[in-house]
């Protein structure tokens, strides 16, 4: 995942380097020629006259042996009648597994009656390699072990999975796991596959219901007058059997207000005064 800089050394039969400026003498005689083998098939080739080649991030494979050979050719005033030298250095590639990431992190609280949506696009590639196909596999298991990824709804790419609202019960967990796959193909014509992996646990709530209210008057919206009839109508989301309603009112008059007076109970989804 960072750049590798080789830099190649001309040195004469006493073992000491030719200085630049000796080797600035060549002029442009002076050829260099790189090149990187992997199971014995060019991945890189470059020319020039610098004896020193940077290899940019994602050219090496992980996991795989690299032959490196420098040619430097044009020597003959240095030595008379041989025509190139060349020096051959192995360079074995550590892997960098792909990081697998979940837009929830590794906990979080939902509340049960909504859809969520795991994000999983922000995984990358630390070795930057190209020719690199993704594959997301999903996977869904309760506290209990209870397989649950058929409740899983992923989109065409498959790097987001959506669980429908509904689907868990208040305080119940599900442990998501995503499996990041790159599908890498070489230049021998085989393909390497590296795989990452994240974890993250839901656990349902109960979401509290958003509760507006309406009024009505016998005359103008709005306006009260002296013996007018006031109807207050409530409007609850996530209605549920198990609601209770309650009215009160700031000055505590609502509390004190005989039922005699009062149209509707104040344990009703309306009040009528």
């Amino acid at each position: 995942s960072l750049p590798l800089t080789l830099k190649a050394s001309l040195i004469h039969s006493q073992c000491a380097k030719f200085s630049a400026s000796v080797i600035s003498t060549l002029g442009n005689s002076l050829e260099v020629e790189w090149q990187v083998l992997m199971n014995g098939v060019s991945i890189w080739l470059e020319n020039s006259k610098d004896l020193v080649l940077v290899i940019p991030p994602g050219s090496l494979i992980p996991s795989k042996l690299h032959q490196v050979t420098v040619t430097v050719s044009g020597i003959s005033s240095l030595y008379p009648g041989l025509p190139s030298v060349s020096s051959r250095l192995n360079i074995s590639v550590f892997d960098v597994p792909p990081v697998a990431l979940l837009s929830t992190g590794s906990t979080a609280r939902i509340p049960f009656s909504e859809t969520i949506t795991l994000d999983a696009s922000a995984s990358y590639d630390p070795a930057k390699l190209s020719n690199t196909q993704k594959v997301f596999s999903w996977t869904c298991s309760t506290v209990l072990s209870t397989d649950c990824t058929s409740a899983l709804v992923l989109n065409t790419q498959g790097e987001k999975a959506s669980i429908p609202g509904g689907s868990l019960t208040v305080g119940s967990t599900w442990i998501i796991q995503l499996d990041l796959t790159l599908m890498t193909s070489l230049q021998d014509g085989s393909t390497l596959q590296r795989t990452g992996s994240a974890w993250t646990q839901l656990t349902a709530i109960a979401s509290a219901p958003i509760v507006s209210i309406q009024h009505k008057t016998d005359h103008h919206p709005g306006m009260l007058a002296y013996g007018d009839r006031l109807r207050l109508i409530t409007s609850v989301t996530n209605e549920s059997d198990s609601l209770v309603y309650a009215w009160s009112e700031a000055s505590g008059a609502l509390n004190s207000l005989p039922s005699k007076q009062r149209l509707t109970s104040e344990d009703a989804t309306t009040l009528a005064l």
